[in-house]
């Protein structure tokens, strides 16, 4: 099953990848292609339908602006009528004549019958010429000899219509439920305008009286002679019913419309938004308030949707001047499609497009099957053909007659196909002959490793013997055959610290041979060289077995055509040598007794003849004053020896002529001895250079520490024979001090460096030193 699956997979896999490649290559331009067209298609088709937007929502500002350009002209007309403003001037003039506090209390008097329905009052407000003229603005034509009638929005819009004067006060109305007194009403002081006058039109709130949302417009009425306000007319309008007329009949699609908002993102008319919702978006509302007109890709439609929408919008230029003025509001429409309706034809584009593209992609599989059967076909031919010349069945020449490449491959493989045979014919006896080689070989190194006089062992991975050679054999007294799987530290005459440290050297070695492998590979070598272990480059361990001592080197070997490996020990008889090295040891040793007798011998023997020919002639000397001179030298010369005495003898002598310790100033000491030598006429040539640390006090004898530093220092400048550089450093360490004494001189042999401290060895002449080890 496993291999005519395998059959299978290889019958489809140069089809395969044929037919890909046509599929992809007649895909992917088609893809670039379309998708090229679906992104500009898209795009032009958004800005079309912005600009379309931006159109519409200017229009639409446009037929509103009239709208409200209209109203205002009409209530300015109404409140130029001489019938309001000879009203108005009058209670001007009666004001001018009464009596700030009567007035007041005038004033809240009519407020409280306003506020219990006095009917005497309610009738005189709300009836009359004046109140008779307000209400042909919501009742019937204009009756000012105009042939215009009043539009039906703005009649039937209308909420409250009234007239206040110069304080105020109610004048007439067409209905009774508006305030008695107006003027700390913030519209009455925008139109009132400090007495210039200006109109107001303010932004859509919610009237709690009339329980609807409203705007409202107020206009100034001017004095005749003054040029002062002396009134002002208020009309209030439910914004619904004011612009639904020339809003809710502007529709395209299933959802696209206009409506109007003012900057502060309250909505003012929509026909699915309800009036005074305010819009969440801050971001969206400043994108759509503008002061020019455009269109825009916003983040939101501002009808509670977070997709990404056109949204067209344009301001009310004249309105927006009158409102801004009176509120800093602007007034704005807006115009909006649902994203789903407005791309529609796109996403059906995109439909077709991929229905297309999977068509063609299925007729290019089709062709490309064809093709990939007509060419695989010989390939397959081809592929069967190797297979049998691979194991030299193939006895008929392959026959292919496309005409080209294929078929010159297939004569080719004929070629090849005879000049194997031909070649494999003379190939066992090449084999044969090799192989007799390699047993040849092998016969070679196991004589050689035979006749090695060094004992080797080979052992397997679990340290079992493999291999001893006679060496081997005779030094650990071994059987002819190994035995197998008997471990070497059984085999050999080890005690137990033997053992484990054998053990030791043979298993670190493995691990890091296969360290070796796992990193670089094996790589071929002499199996008998030693190889380095690890920690311990360039040493030799050594083994007592017999009552004899070994040193043994550890080496691996890798098994020809195996992951196996061999673990090889060699080891060296150094009994002998480790008997003559001993011998020589002690010969050094009677040496240097020999030295430091000679040395002795020298440094008592110059003071003691001295001593010997002052006592001859102290016998013969007859003058006590040269007799005190001869009992000085002796005793001078006695002091000498004592000197030398207390050098050999060292703590002890000292100790006991009393010499106590003290705290030491090391630097000062330098610093004296340098001193000295400076002024030596023989030191001339020499340049001194001092870098002295901070110390602390060393609680020492000054004796110990002055002859040390100037037995060094002499030795220094006599081996620069009074010419060079001699530097001397001093430095704290942690518990300890150090003085570093560097010169220029020649430097000392390396065949003396060994015995620098040993007593009186010195390479100067006889009586020039002591040496640096006394």
């Amino acid at each position: 099953m496993t291999d005519s699956r395998a059959r299978a997979r290889a019958r489809w896999g140069l089809t395969g990848k044929l037919i890909s490649a046509m599929v992809i290559v007649g895909t992917v331009p088609l893809l670039i292609g379309l998708g090229t067209a679906f992104v500009r298609g898209t795009r032009e088709l958004q800005e079309t339908a912005g600009a379309n937007f931006a159109s519409l929502a200017a229009e639409s500002a446009r037929t509103l602006d009239l709208t409200f350009s209209d109203e205002l002209t009409r209530a300015t007309r109404m409140a130029a009528d001489p019938l309001v403003v000879n009203a108005l001037e009058q209670r001007v003039d009666r004001y001018q004549t009464r009596d700030e506090a009567a007035m007041a209390l005038e004033l809240e008097a009519g407020r409280a019958r306003w506020e219990t329905k006095d009917p005497d009052l309610l009738r005189a407000l709300t009836t009359g010429p004046l109140a008779d003229l307000l209400q042909q603005q919501v009742a019937r034509p204009d009756v000012g000899g105009s042939d215009r009638i009043l539009p039906a929005a703005s009649r039937a819009a209308t909420k409250a219509l009234f007239l206040t004067d110069v304080k105020g006060v109610l004048v007439t109305t067409i209905n009774d439920g508006v305030p008695y007194l107006h003027q700390k009403e913030s519209w009455w002081q925008g139109a009132y305008a400090k007495g210039v006058g200006r109109p107001h039109l303010g932004n859509v709130d919610f009237d709690q009286p009339l329980g609807v949302y409203t705007f409202h417009l107020s206009v100034p009425v001017m004095g005749r002679l003054s040029s002062q306000v002396v009134g002002i007319l208020h009309r209030v309008f439910d914004a619904k019913e004011y612009l639904a007329p020339s809003v809710y009949p502007i529709v395209f699609g299933k959802t696209g419309h206009v409506m109007v908002i003012d900057s502060r993102g309250t909505v003012m008319s929509c026909p699915i938004l309800p009036t005074g919702l305010r819009m969440q978006d801050e971001t969206l509302i400043s994108l759509v308030t503008p002061p020019e007109k455009g269109w825009v890709k916003a983040p939101s439609d501002g009808h509670g949707g977070d997709s990404i929408s056109l949204v067209g919008f344009s301001p009310l230029p004249g309105t927006s001047r009158v409102t801004q003025v009176s509120t800093g509001a602007s007034w704005h429409t807006f115009v909006w499609q649902s994203s789903e309706e407005l791309f529609a034809p796109t996403r059906h584009f995109l439909i077709w497009v991929a229905g297309f593209g999977l068509a063609a992609i299925g007729l290019l599989g089709a062709l490309g099957y064809v093709a990939a059967v007509r060419i695989v076909r010989p390939i397959r031919r081809l592929q069967e053909s190797a297979a049998l010349i691979g194991r030299g069945e193939l006895k008929e020449p392959i026959v292919i007659t496309t005409g080209d490449e294929l078929e010159q491959l297939a004569e080719a493989m004929n070629r090849m196909n005879s000049q194997l045979e031909r070649t494999f014919s003379g190939l066992t006896e090449t084999v044969e002959e090799k192989m007799k080689a390699v047993r040849s070989l092998e016969q070679i190194n196991q004589q050689i490793c035979e006749s090695v006089p060094t004992p080797i062992l080979l052992l397997t991975a679990n340290l079992s013997m493999d291999y001893a050679n006679q060496a081997a054999r005779e030094a650990f007294s071994l059987e002819q055959g190994v035995k197998p799987d008997v471990s070497v530290l059984s085999v050999l005459p080890l005690e137990t610290e033997g053992k484990a440290r054998l053990s030791s050297a043979l298993r670190g070695q493995a691990v890091v041979e296969r360290r070796g492998h796992a990193a670089g590979g094996r790589s071929a070598r002499d199996p008998l060289k030693p190889v380095e272990m690890s920690g311990q480059t360039g040493t030799r361990d050594e083994l007592a077995m017999g009552g004899r001592t070994f040193q043994f080197q550890v080496f691996l070997m890798a098994v020809p055509d195996s992951d196996q490996q061999r673990v090889g020990v060699i080891f060296r008889d150094v009994t002998e040598e480790r008997h003559q090295r001993d011998q020589v040891i002690e010969a050094e040793k009677v040496s240097g007794m020999s030295v430091l007798t000679s040395g002795i011998g020298h440094e008592l023997n110059n003071p003691l003849f001295g001593i010997i020919g002052l006592g001859e002639a102290m016998l013969d000397e007859q003058d006590p004053r040269r007799l005190k001179e001869h009992a000085k030298d002796v005793l001078e010369q006695a002091k000498r020896m004592a000197d030398v005495i207390e050098g050999l003898t060292g703590a002890a002598t000292r100790a006991a002529q009393g010499r106590a310790k003290v705290d030491v100033l090391v630097n000062a000491e330098v610093e004296t001895l340098v001193g000295q030598l400076r002024t030596e006429e023989h030191n001339r040539g020499l340049e001194i250079y001092t870098h002295l640390g901070t110390l602390p006090p060393v609680f020492t004898r000054p004796d110990d520490i002055r002859q040390a530093l100037i037995h060094v220092i002499r030795n220094a400048v006599q081996a620069m024979k009074g010419r060079g550089t001699l530097t001397i450093s001093t430095e704290a360490a942690t518990g300890a001090i150090s003085v570093k004494i560097n010169d220029s001189g020649p430097g000392i042999p390396s065949a003396y460096v060994g015995k620098v401290f040993d007593p009186f060895f010195t390479t100067k002449a006889q009586g020039e030193g002591r040496g640096l080890g006394l």
